[in-house]
Formats: C-alpha cells, structure tokens, sequence
C-alpha cells in the first residue's frame, strides 16, 4: 500500500511535466486506446513545446554573446586607432 503522506521525486517530476496526466493518474482514470492516443499526443506536444523553449532560450544567448562581441571588437578597434 502506497503511503500518501510523502510525494516521490518522480511523482514531482510527472506534475512538472503535465500536471493533467498526473491527476488522472493519481485519480486512477482507467487508460483506453483512446485516452492511449490522447495522451501520446499530448506527449507530443509537450516535447514540442519544451524543444521551442530551449531554441528560444539559446537565441536569447546567441544575441547577448554577439552584441558583447560586438562591444569587444569596437573597444580593440579604438583601441588601436588612437
């Protein structure tokens, strides 16, 4: 018998992912083959949607590195012209 007074890291980890999911699963709503497919779906757009936040993420990076690039080149170029 599960003790309910304690949440395992996993059990954190499945709410962080999908916090649906996990209440139907805490719940215990039967999975069928069309829940099956619902939630294979939803699987997907998850990973979607976390593969865009790490691409948006790294963009934001990606700028920040040229512009201090940017700052850095016109520096040693003043540098050099005086």
């Amino acid at each position: 018998m599960k003790d309910n007074r304690y949440i395992s890291a996993s059990e954190i980890s499945e709410y962080v992912f999908c916090n649906v999911s996990w209440y139907m699963d805490v719940s215990g709503y039967p999975r069928n083959e069309g829940s099956s497919k619902r939630f294979e779906v939803g699987n997907r757009a998850h990973r979607h949607t976390e593969t865009v936040r790490v691409v948006s993420r790294r963009s934001g990076y990606a700028k920040v590195v040229s512009v201090a690039t940017l700052i850095v080149v016109l520096l040693l170029i003043m540098m050099v012209i005086r």
